[in-house]
């Protein structure tokens, strides 16, 4: 299972600006930057400004308007 590499894989990357993109139920929630979801037969995807912030990674407005902002457990 995809989901069950999540936390070791953020464990490794800890310490290196890394994104990392899923599509696996509540990821984004675990610590992935963006996760994509399917909602309503459409494909949609969450963002996690902690992951993204983290990494050093800076996102547009525009991105974060489209985005379903999610924050980590």
């Amino acid at each position: 299972k995809h989901a069950d590499r999540l936390q070791p894989t953020l464990a490794v990357l800890k310490s290196q600006p890394s994104l990392i993109v899923t599509e696996a139920p509540a990821s984004a929630q675990k610590g992935a930057a963006i996760n994509f979801v399917t909602i309503a037969g459409k494909v949609k995807f969450e963002m996690n400004i902690t992951a993204l912030e983290r990494a050093d990674i800076t996102v547009s407005s525009k991105l974060k308007n489209i985005a379903i902002l999610v924050d980590e457990l």
